[in-house]
């Protein structure tokens, strides 16, 4: 169990929370969905989880370049829906496709980047 939850909504309140705990050297664990089966969103030396509930809207999905903008706990299906309206896609097809959010398959793809 974490010592505390925090639920941030903007960048910078992430950035100020990250600042603090740096400083007094507070473990943090970002949460999205938690649909990952190997544990990496437990807080195993307690401490901080940022859970990212509130990143959870499409900002933007550019027509011209192939790149879009949004929060890390926006559904695959919902990314995968918008990018289709703009003639666009997003490429990974996880199993999870029905509960994993955009930050984690970032997080696959930096942890692993032959994917």
């Amino acid at each position: 169990m974490p010592d505390v939850v925090a639920k941030p909504g903007t960048t910078q309140e992430v950035s100020e929370l990250l600042k603090v705990c740096n400083k007094y050297r507070i473990p943090t664990t970002p949460r999205g969905a938690g649909t990952g089966l190997s544990g990496g969103a437990l807080p195993v030396k307690k401490g901080v989880v940022i859970s990212m509930e509130r990143f959870n809207k499409i900002i933007e999905i550019d027509e011209v370049e192939p790149s879009g903008n949004s929060g890390a706990r926006c559904n695959y299906r919902s990314i995968s829906k918008c990018s289709k309206s703009k003639k666009s896609f997003y490429p990974p097809d996880p199993a999870s496709k029905g509960s994993c959010f955009l930050g984690g398959n970032l997080a696959i793809t930096q942890a692993d980047p032959k994917l």
